[in-house]
């Protein structure tokens, strides 16, 4: 499918799960489902998730999870394979800064989760969802959303700081200890999602880095690394390839080539 096909499928993914959601909780407590992630940023693939932020009236509650169980036992048996991600949000929330580790009802990879923090609370979140694309309900510019630049940056500091460069980092060197760099990787999606993830966050945090949206889609992340880390340029072009389908053999020297430039993003960044 090209770009046009696969948005086409989002939006009636998306679409669907809006009626399926009205009918089971009632019109009036849906306010809006808007696409978000690689379909706002025009930069899907045909296995791209498709990510959408759901608004609700009002907070769900202990007894909406019957519907909500339904609904989305729904969207599996109509899109089988399908990753449908959503975060529930109640729309009085978007006026407020978003609450670290607010436990929320959310699905990923198509599986529905009641009783975990909200991984898509943050500031980044709040700072894209103006340029979301409406599939139902409210128009994004319709509501008040608290919008913050810097604290959308300062989070984009500490996630490639903490996360990439604490924990993924770590469990890259740690994995792969002893092993000889020209073996096969196991599991290359990971080399793929790092090389294309972390310098998304280097580039939010870059003044003169440029990209269509109002964060870097994962295509732009990798021609950026080409074009500013030549010495990773190799890398990240294996990555865009992969990402878009094509058959790349990512090896161990790979993995601890993308610690290495997760070390140098994060070192880089002010």
């Amino acid at each position: 499918m090209d770009e046009e096909e696969l948005a086409h499928r989002a939006h009636t993914v998306a679409r669907v799960h809006s009626d399926l959601l009205a009918e089971a909780l009632g019109e009036r407590r849906v306010r809006a489902v808007w696409l978000t992630g690689s379909t706002m940023l025009r930069d899907l693939t045909p296995t791209s998730d498709i990510d959408t932020v759901t608004l609700t009236a009002g907070e769900l509650g202990p007894g909406d999870a019957p519907a909500l169980q339904h609904v989305h036992a729904s969207l599996v048996e109509r899109f089988p394979g399908l990753a449908y991600d959503t975060t529930y949000v109640d729309i009085a929330s978007l006026a407020r800064p978003p609450e670290p580790g607010l436990v929320v009802r959310q699905s990923l990879d198509g599986q529905l989760i009641l009783d975990q923090p909200g991984g898509e609370i943050h500031p980044v979140t709040w700072f894209v969802l103006p340029d979301a694309i409406r599939v139902f309900g409210d128009h994004p510019g319709d509501v008040e959303i608290a919008v913050d630049r810097e604290a959308a940056r300062a989070h984009s500091r500490e996630n490639l700081r903490a996360y990439w460069l604490g924990s993924v980092v770590h469990g890259i060197r740690t994995a792969l200890t002893d092993r000889a760099p020209e073996e096969a990787l196991e599991q290359p999606d990971t080399v793929v999602w790092a090389v294309l993830g972390a310098p998304r966050l280097a580039m939010v945090l870059d003044p003169d880095a440029t990209h269509a949206g109002p964060i870097p889609s994962k295509t732009e992340a990798g021609h950026w690394v080409i074009e500013h880390h030549p010495d990773f340029a190799d890398l990240a072009t294996h990555a865009l390839a992969a990402r878009r389908g094509g058959h790349v053999d990512l090896t161990v020297g790979d993995a601890l080539l993308t610690a290495d430039l997760v070390e140098r993003l994060a070192s880089t960044v002010s």
